[in-house]
């Protein structure tokens, strides 16, 4: 793996981890107060990590749906 992220292929992937996924899961935690997650093991914690997920692709599914301007602002619809 450490000569995978050496090569250019490697720094280029890695790079878009800052773009793409590191901002959605830091979201998701703040949304919905899971750091430090209260379970342990990768089982307990995946299972809530899944549930969050989804109930949060549910929600901005529905501000799109009824054309919010900000459709991923949903701690309002948690009670946040």
């Amino acid at each position: 793996m450490i000569n995978f992220y050496d090569s250019e292929l490697g720094y280029t992937i890695h790079s878009w981890r800052g773009i793409s996924v590191e901002p959605l899961i830091e979201h998701i935690k703040d949304v919905f107060k899971i750091d430090p997650l209260p379970v342990k093991g990768y089982l307990k914690a995946s299972g809530m990590i899944l549930l969050s997920v989804l109930l949060y692709q549910i929600i901005v599914y529905y501000n799109c749906k009824t054309q919010k301007q900000q459709p991923r602002a949903i701690k309002h619809m948690l009670g946040s």
